[in-house]
């Protein structure tokens, strides 16, 4: 078995300055995972938004 080689990269989500963490493969730069998944704080974050429009202010 070939021994796999990976990086850990930070980075911080545009809408949500909350960071995530990517896997990524060394050799190929392949993104093997992300925790939690970018995906995931895009809808997080589409949401929240969705909620301020219904939402004026809090209390």
């Amino acid at each position: 078995m070939k021994p796999v080689r990976t990086n850990l990269e930070f980075e911080l989500h545009d809408k949500l300055d909350e960071y995530f963490v990517k896997v990524v493969d060394q050799d190929t730069d392949d993104v093997i995972r992300e925790i939690p998944p970018e995906k995931m704080l895009d809808k997080h974050a589409a949401m929240a938004e969705f909620m301020g429009l219904l939402v004026d202010e809090k209390i």
